[in-house]
């Protein structure tokens, strides 16, 4: 996380302690941190700096801001075109509250005060690394446990079945079955950062917050698009069972009580 840039819209009766605590959470995990102490605030900062060399990575939007609240500011900046994620932080947790929340145009929630843990999750969750200095896009999308053995030998089998996932989602989309995009790409939103790719997470939860907000249909075939393009890469970065077993071969042994990871 080092270097990467965040924006804190953080107002609470005790909102200096508070705002310090993100702050400082965030900027011992690397971060270079700007608050802002109300919704306005928080909107001109973000699209001050949008085009600029160094846009704010992420957004984390208190909902309950003075001047301007943190549905408002983030509607408002969807509406001026601000594509970055925004998280919102929330006192409570409901699932009413989540689908407001995407609703709004926010890309997660979690609730407040939130621990360094959960923050760099978070983070690690939404921000994608940024582009080579080459200028060469890669071609593979690896797990971010790519070096944990015991881990991937989970992550295979679920990277080589994400085309047929985001197959259907394409699919349901080609026919006009929103509530199924939108069911599909909430369970691939959850899974997919469990298993190490935070930019499919992403894009999952763009589709399900560009259903939700009513998203023109061009809209939404350019999100579903991306998805499909991340899919690919990530499945590019795992070989087939037969290649993966002669590169690194594996002793046959009992049930393993490894980490267990499934679908949200």
């Amino acid at each position: 996380m080092a270097g990467v840039r965040i924006l804190v819209a953080e107002y609470t009766p005790d909102s200096d302690k508070q705002g310090m605590t993100i702050r400082k959470s965030l900027e011992r995990l690397g971060a270079v941190v700007t608050v802002a102490r109300n919704g306005q605030a928080a909107v001109e900062h973000a699209l001050a700096e949008e085009d600029s060399d160094a846009p704010f990575a992420l957004v984390f939007m208190n909902l309950d801001l003075p001047v301007l609240d943190g549905r408002a500011a983030t509607r408002t900046l969807r509406k001026r075109g601000f594509t970055g994620p925004v998280i919102a932080l929330t006192a409570s947790a409901s699932e009413a509250e989540e689908e407001e929340c995407l609703r709004a145009g926010f890309d997660d929630y979690m609730t407040a005060p939130a621990t360094a843990d959960a923050l760099d999750r978070a983070t690690r969750r939404h921000v994608r690394p940024p582009p080579r200095k080459s200028g060469v896009i890669p071609c593979v999308l690896v797990s971010e446990y790519s070096d944990d053995e015991e881990m991937m030998e989970i992550i295979g089998p679920y990277v080589q079945n994400l085309p047929e996932r985001a197959a259907a989602i394409r699919g349901a989309f080609d026919d006009g079955d929103l509530p199924l995009v939108k069911r599909l790409a909430h369970q691939l939103k959850g899974s997919a950062g469990s298993y190490g790719f935070p930019s499919i997470t992403a894009a999952a939860s763009a589709i399900d917050r560009a259903v939700l907000a009513g998203d023109n249909p061009d809209k939404l075939k350019k999100r579903v698009e991306e998805l499909t393009r991340l899919v690919s890469m990530a499945r590019a970065s795992v070989p087939p069972p037969s290649i993966r077993s002669e590169v690194n071969p594996v002793e046959p042994r009992g049930q393993k009580a490894g980490r267990a990871v499934g679908d949200a």
